[in-house]
C-alpha cells in the first residue's frame, strides 16, 4: 500500500518539490507527508540496493541520486538535461540516463522497468523532523509501501508520472501526456547520441553473461537442421507469481475484433496473415482443458507498410554488426532472411508463455499457442544473432567464406555485404544460400549495384528476387542506397509546423537526422550547437523559443528536405589489386573530426572517399583553444580506431592533420611536463596513434573546420572539400 497526504489536516503540492532547498515539508504546526516507498533496485549487473523513493505524480521524469547510481554501477548514458522546479527555477542538471528495476519490498510478484536522470542529489531528508507515529494508529498495521515513513531519510529515487500509474494499480494509465511526450523525446536524443557515438563496449553484463551460458546449455536442433530455443528469463524471477494476462489479452481481442470489422481490407489482410501463421506450424490451438503454469497471454495487433516490397502487413505481438565493410567491396548486395524469427523454434517449455486470442475456422474465440521466436519480445533478435552466430560455427568448416559473412556482416536478419568481382560475389551468394538453408533460413529480397550479378542469380532463385526499380531507392541500415547509381543518400520527413518553434520541437528537429556515419556532421553541429545555446537561455520546454534562434530555426527545418539532393558514392574503390590505401583524419577545435580513404589505383589514378566523421558541441566550461584543438585531436584518434577496426585496414598507412602547432607539440612531449587535463588527453593521444603520424595544416585546408563551424542544409552539397578533402589529398 502506498500512502500519500495521509495527515487530515493539510494538502501539499509535491511537484518539483524534490529539487528545491528552499522549499519545506513542514508547517509551524502540521506536518505534511509525502508518497515515499522503500524500493528494491536492481541493476543489469546484478547490483541490488534498498532504497527510499519519493513517488512525484507532478514530475515529469524519474531520477536517482549520483551516490545511488555508482553504488548499482549502473550503465549511463551521457545525457544533459536541465531539471526546473518550482517558479521555473533551474534547480539542477542531470548527468546522464540510466535504467534500472525497481520491485516491491511488500509485493514480490511486482517488477517494472525504470528509466531515470542521475542528479547529485534528489532532497534534503524526508521527513524533514521525526513524527509521532501515534498519529497514524490507524495506517500501522496496514502492509505500507514504507513502514517506517515517519522517520527521516534520504531520498535517492524519484519516481515521476512516467511510471506513477504503475505503481498505483499495476498498470499505466495514459494521463499523463507530456511524461510521456518528454519520454519518448529523451529516448529519441539518446538514440541520436548513440549512432554518433564511436567507441562501443565488449564488456559483458552479469546478466548478458548468464543469457549467454543459459543459450549454450539449452539450444538444441532438429533431424532437419532448425534450432530450438529456450526464452532467458531471468533466474530470480518467480513465473509462478505471474499476473493474470488473461482477461486483458481477450478484451483486446474483442476490441481488435471491433476495429478490423471498421477496416475490410485491413481485417481482410490480418486474417490471411493469421491463417497462414496458423498453416505453417507457427502456431496450435490449445486442447487441454487445464491451464498450466507459468502461462502468460499476449495480445497483438497489425503494423500496415505499405513501402514494404513483400509483407504488407507485419503482426507484432506485445511483450514487456559487428562490423560493416558494404563500401568496401566494388560489388555490393544486400538480401534479408525470409521469416527470419519464425525459422527458430521455442522450445515446449516455454510455448505456453506466449499465448494468443485468435478465431477458430468457425470465427469463435480460440486459444492458440505460438510455437516459434515471437516478433516484438525484447529477446527475440538477440536469440535470432546468436542462432544465426551458432549455424556459422556448426556448418563454418563447410563454408568458411559464408561463415564469416554471417557472423560479420549481418544486422539481424539483414544481410549487408559484397566482393571484389560478379563472379566472386555470386559464389559467395550461393555459399550463404546453402549455409542458411542447413538451418532452415532462406534469403530472398536480393539487391545489387551490378545487374550482371542479379541475372546470374536470378536463374535458380527466380522466385526470391526482388528486382530494383531502377527510380526507388532501398533501405540500408537506416540510409537509403541507389542501386543503380551506386550512391548513398538521406531521407528527411519534417512535420509542419503551424506555431512558433519550441524547444522540445527543435530537439525532436534535430534527432530525426539518422546518419551513423555522420557524414552530415556539418549540418548536425548546427542543430546540436543551437540546443546547447537554448539551454544556456533557460527557456522551457514548450515555450517559443527566442529571437534570433526562431528564425534561424525555421530557416534550418525549412532547407532539412535538401539533404535528399546530397548524393554520396558508396564504393570506397579498393580492390584487391591496388597499388597503396591512405588512411587520412583531420580534426578541428570544438571536438570535429573527419576521415577519408585515399587509394592509388594501378594505373597511378587517385581516389578520395570520406568515410566517417565525429562531432561535439564545445563543452559549457570555458576552455582554451588549444585545450579545444586538443580534444578535437582526441576524437579524431578514438574515430581513427574504429574505423580502423570496423574496416580491418590494419596495414593501411594512416596520417593525422590538425591546424594547431600548439597541439602538435603537446602530443610530441612528455604527458607528465603539463596539467592533469592536457596530460591526461595526450596520453590517451599517444596510447591510440603514432605519434610521428601527426601533422600540421593550415584552416584553410582542413574540412574537419568546415565541421567544426556547421552550415545549413542547402550549403552542404557545394562545399567539396568536405565531400573530398583537401584538393592536395587528390594529388601525386
Amino acid at each position: 500500500m502506498l500512502h500519500d497526504g495521509m495527515h487530515p489536516i493539510s494538502i501539499a503540492t509535491h511537484h518539483a518539490r524534490a529539487y528545491d532547498e528552499d522549499t519545506t515539508i513542514t508547517t509551524s504546526q502540521d506536518h505534511v507527508v509525502l508518497a515515499t516507498a522503500q524500493i528494491n533496485v536492481r541493476s543489469e549487473n546484478g547490483y541490488c540496493l534498498q532504497l527510499r523513493a519519493l513517488l512525484d505524480s507532478g514530475s515529469q521524469a524519474s531520477f536517482i541520486t549520483e551516490f545511488a547510481a555508482q553504488q548499482l554501477h549502473l550503465k549511463r548514458r551521457r545525457l544533459q538535461v536541465p531539471v526546473t522546479g518550482i517558479g521555473c527555477t533551474n534547480a539542477a542538471v542531470s548527468s546522464g540516463l540510466v535504467e534500472f528495476d525497481v520491485s516491491s519490498i511488500c509485493d514480490p510478484g511486482f517488477n517494472i522497468g525504470c528509466t531515470a536522470l542521475v542528479l547529485p542529489r534528489l532532497s534534503q531528508q524526508l521527513p524533514g523532523a521525526r513524527l509521532d507515529p501515534t498519529l497514524f494508529t490507524d495506517l500501522l498495521n496496514l502492509n505500507l509501501a514504507d513502514p517506517r515513513f515517519y522517520e527521516p531519510g534520504p531520498i535517492d529515487v524519484i519516481l515521476g508520472a512516467d511510471i506513477y500509474g504503475h505503481l498505483l494499480c499495476g498498470e499505466l494509465k495514459f494521463c499523463a501526456a507530456t511524461a510521456i511526450e518528454l519520454n519518448e523525446l529523451v529516448k529519441a536524443l539518446c538514440a541520436f547520441n548513440a549512432c554518433e557515438d564511436g567507441e562501443s563496449s565488449s564488456k559483458l553484463t552479469l546478466d548478458e553473461i548468464y543469457c549467454e551460458n543459459f543459450f549454450e546449455r539449452t539450444t538444441r536442433r532438429t533431424g532437419s537442421g532448425r534450432y530450438i530455443v529456450r526464452y532467458p528469463f531471468k533466474p530470480s524471477a518467480d513465473l509462478s507469481v505471474l499476473a493474470d494476462t488473461k482477461y486483458d489479452a481477450e478484451k483486446l481481442y474483442h476490441y481488435q475484433n471491433k476495429r478490423l470489422n471498421n477496416d475490410i481490407s485491413f481485417k481482410t489482410l490480418y486474417d490471411e496473415f493469421m491463417s497462414e501463421y496458423l498453416q505453417l506450424g507457427y502456431m496450435q490451438p490449445v486442447c487441454e482443458d487445464f491451464e498450466p503454469q507459468p502461462v502468460c497471454y499476449i495480445p497483438h495487433h497489425g503494423v500496415y507498410k505499405g513501402s514494404s516490397s513483400t509483407t504488407k502487413l507485419r503482426t507484432v505481438l506485445t511483450h514487456h554488426v559487428k562490423r560493416n565493410v558494404w563500401r568496401w567491396h566494388k560489388i555490393a548486395f544486400m538480401a534479408d532472411i525470409e521469416k527470419c524469427f519464425r525459422q527458430i523454434l521455442v522450445d515446449h517449455k516455454d510455448a505456453d508463455m506466449q499465448r494468443i486470442f485468435w478465431k477458430d475456422e468457425h470465427g469463435q474465440p480460440c486459444l492458440y499457442r505460438l510455437l516459434t521466436v515471437t516478433y516484438g519480445l525484447n529477446c527475440s533478435p538477440y536469440l535470432t544473432i546468436k542462432v544465426l552466430h551458432t549455424l556459422a560455427i556448426d556448418e563454418g568448416t563447410e563454408f568458411p567464406e559464408a561463415a564469416d559473412v554471417l557472423k560479420e556482416c549481418f544486422y539481424v536478419d539483414d544481410c549487408f555485404s559484397g566482393a571484389s568481382s560478379v563472379d566472386k560475389a555470386v559464389e559467395l551468394q550461393q555459399q550463404l544460400q546453402t549455409l542458411l538453408q542447413c538451418g532452415g533460413f532462406t534469403l530472398r529480397k536480393w539487391n545489387s549495384n551490378s545487374g550482371d550479378f542479379l541475372q546470374k542469380i536470378q536463374g535458380t532463385n527466380a522466385n526470391k528476387i526482388c528486382a530494383l526499380n531502377s527510380d526507388q531507392d532501398t533501405k540500408a541500415l537506416g540510409i537509403y542506397w541507389s542501386c543503380q547509381d551506386d550512391y548513398i543518400g538521406y531521407k528527411v520527413k519534417v512535420s509542419v509546423v503551424s506555431v512558433a518553434i519550441t524547444k522540445r520541437q527543435q530537439l525532436s528537429d534535430v534527432a530525426k537526422i539518422y546518419d551513423p556515419a555522420c557524414l552530415l556532421a556539418p549540418i548536425i553541429i548546427t542543430g546540436k550547437r543551437m540546443c546547447q545555446d537554448l539551454w544556456r537561455t533557460g527557456c522551457t520546454w514548450d515555450d517559443p523559443i527566442p529571437e534570433p534562434y526562431q528564425s534561424e530555426w525555421i530557416k534550418f527545418r525549412d532547407e532539412m528536405p535538401l539533404l535528399e539532393n546530397v548524393k554520396i558514392p558508396r564504393w570506397l574503390f579498393t580492390a584487391d589489386d591496388i597499388e597503396e590505401a591512405q588512411l587520412h583524419v583531420f580534426c578541428d577545435a570544438s571536438s570535429a573530426a573527419v576521415a577519408y580513404l585515399r587509394v592509388t589505383q594501378l594505373n597511378g589514378e587517385i581516389k578520395v572517399s570520406i568515410i566517417m566523421a565525429k562531432t561535439k558541441v564545445a563543452p559549457l566550461k570555458k576552455r582554451t583553444i588549444p585545450c579545444l584543438e586538443l580534444n578535437g585531436a582526441v576524437l579524431a584518434s578514438t574515430l581513427t580506431c574504429k574505423i580502423l577496426e570496423t574496416l580491418q585496414l590494419k596495414s593501411t598507412h594512416t596520417w593525422y592533420w590538425c591546424d594547431s602547432k600548439t597541439v602538435i607539440s603537446w602530443i610530441r612531449s612528455n604527458p607528465g611536463q603539463h596539467k592533469q587535463y592536457v596530460a591526461n588527453r595526450i596520453a590517451k593521444i599517444q596510447e591510440l596513434t603514432n605519434v610521428d603520424a601527426w601533422r600540421y595544416v593550415p584552416t584553410k585546408c582542413n574540412p574537419a573546420d568546415v565541421a567544426s563551424r556547421g552550415i545549413y542544409p542547402s550549403q552542404l552539397e557545394g562545399v567539396s572539400i568536405w565531400w573530398a578533402g583537401p584538393t592536395w589529398l587528390q594529388k601525386d
